[in-house]
């Protein structure tokens, strides 16, 4: 269950944080001005989501808002990266801060070696890995791109495609 949750500026985003959970938006990173610090803590139930726009349901946004190709990208860097300290990195789209319905780029620690895609329309997930293994305290424009008519959802690292892109399971509507 989450023990906070609030705005965070005027743009709309929103943080749930787990037990233990914390954000430092007071956080200075040489040449990365405006990012965010998210500790999971060290509580089982820690976690921490960020989240833009509604947190329940995204049949607008899943589908391209309208017709155009959506496109979404993080700038994400995981100190001490290990499955001792981290449980899961995602980012994407989903229906809530635990989705049940997604896309989703995510680092699984202990299972993963590189960034995966992962998709899920509630029949059951679809995954396909990228070629690059990810390094503890290194920078990563990680992005995720569906196609107008959500029929194929791509994975991005650092400006490319990579991996080969998920065709089933995307979401059309929640």
């Amino acid at each position: 269950s989450d023990s906070t949750s609030g705005l965070i500026g005027s743009a709309g985003w929103d943080v749930s944080l787990g037990t233990g959970s914390t954000l430092d938006t007071d956080v200075t990173l040489v040449g990365h001005p405006g990012c965010v610090r998210l500790n999971a803590g060290t509580n089982a139930a820690g976690r921490v989501s960020l989240l833009l726009g509604a947190t329940t349901g995204f049949s607008a946004i899943s589908r391209g808002a309208g017709g155009a190709e959506l496109y979404l990208e993080a700038l994400v860097m995981a100190p001490g990266l290990s499955a001792a300290n981290v449980e899961a990195i995602r980012f994407g789209i989903g229906d809530s801060a635990t989705p049940a319905v997604y896309v989703l780029a995510e680092f699984i620690p202990g299972t993963d070696t590189d960034w995966t895609l992962a998709a899920d329309d509630g029949t059951g997930p679809t995954r396909e890995s990228g070629p690059d293994e990810i390094l503890p305290d290194v920078w990563y424009r990680v992005g995720v791109r569906i196609n107008a008519d959500a029929t194929s959802a791509q994975l991005v690292v650092d400006g490319v495609d990579v991996g080969t892109p998920v065709t089933t399971d995307i979401p059309t509507s929640q």
